[in-house]
């Protein structure tokens, strides 16, 4: 949590929030699937399906 807390946009609050919601940070293979579930990637595509980014995430870091 530290090392979150040291990005300028992001506060104890934040830092607090984003890692209840993302949980165990070792259940997503790479940074790619973490960014995906956060939701702030350009794009998402996996074949025949749909991606919704996590909304309270993303809400968080605005």
């Amino acid at each position: 949590m530290s090392l979150l807390c040291t990005h300028p946009e992001v506060g104890f609050i934040n830092a607090v929030s984003l890692l209840a919601k993302i949980g165990d940070i070792t259940n997503f293979k790479n940074a790619k699937k973490l960014v995906a579930f956060v939701g702030v990637n350009s794009s998402v595509s996996w074949s025949g399906h749909s991606h919704q980014s996590n909304l309270y995430i993303k809400l968080q870091l605005d």
